[in-house]
């Protein structure tokens, strides 16, 4: 029997279904993945990462988890710079 981790990295609640963050390498409760999607950088964090996948880094940590009320630093020169 394999051992899969059962808490979300977000909240700690227990549950059978876990979903990767676009934001880093947690994976995250239904909830929680839902939170993340009203963030406003989870656009530019899914964007991010899948520009880095088209690249060839399937192995990408993410932009970084703000907080739920913070923000991705310097998301402003990615955008600028189109990515």
């Amino acid at each position: 029997m394999a051992f899969f981790p059962n808490k979300c990295g977000r909240c700690g609640t227990t549950t059978n279904v876990l979903i990767g963050s676009y934001f880093d390498t947690k994976m995250t409760c239904d909830i929680c993945c839902d939170r993340e999607k009203e963030h406003p950088d989870y656009t530019y964090a899914r964007g991010v990462e899948s520009e880095e996948v088209r690249n060839g880094n399937f192995n990408y940590k993410g932009v970084g988890f703000p907080g739920w009320e913070g923000r991705v630093s310097g998301w402003e020169s990615r955008i600028a710079v189109g990515v």
